[in-house]
């Protein structure tokens, strides 16, 4: 219940693994715990996690206007897989409230492009799915808290300072897709 407390300037990275980033995955999920106890006053995102950097990779992240973002991205010409794109899925209400949630990850890609391969949850609800395929090879990193070099963001390129004001606690990475009664136990 207590988690790894974040001020907005620090974040726990990982070193780059063929577990996570290192090596094709056509499936993955994250799970976390997290609460933001405001919005940062500098206007800046606030990254829960994130794997990756501009080319390709993953991530979740508060937006400066309190919503969750979750998303995963293939840069167009360099994917292998033919995504060419970044997929986002947006809460619809805040989470800027100093209260626990609960947000998930969960990629079910192929060796190409597929409608609703990536899914997002949030308190073990389905937020909604997006397009998404396997993720090929991405370094650049691995942070939970900010960004370990760079990511991207439904807006652009995100570098610099984006950390979390608030708690993150029980941060799971799996290498399989999780099932939605999966993820709804892991948010209970």
């Amino acid at each position: 219940g207590n988690g790894i407390k974040f001020d907005g300037t620090g974040s726990v990275r990982m070193n780059n693994s063929t577990d996570i980033n290192i090596g094709k995955h056509a499936q993955r999920s994250l799970s976390l715990w997290f609460k933001a106890d405001k919005n940062r006053p500098d206007g800046k995102k606030q990254v829960l996690y994130e794997e990756g950097g501009f080319r390709r990779g993953l991530n979740t992240y508060i937006n400066d206007d309190g919503l969750l973002y979750v998303g995963g991205w293939d840069k167009p010409g360099s994917s292998p897989t033919g995504w060419n794109e970044s997929s986002w899925i947006t809460s619809t209400e805040k989470v800027v409230d100093g209260k626990w949630h609960h947000v998930a990850l969960v990629l079910d890609g192929e060796n190409k492009a597929t409608p609703n391969a990536l899914t997002a949850y949030l308190d073990g609800e389905k937020l909604g799915s997006d397009d998404g395929a396997a993720l090929a090879s991405h370094s650049n990193g691995i942070a939970l808290g900010s960004i370990a070099g760079q990511t991207r963001f439904h807006d652009g390129v995100g570098r610099g300072k984006q950390g979390l004001m608030g708690s993150i606690d029980e941060a799971q990475i799996f290498n399989q897709a999780l099932t939605s009664s999966q993820v709804k136990s892991l948010a209970s």
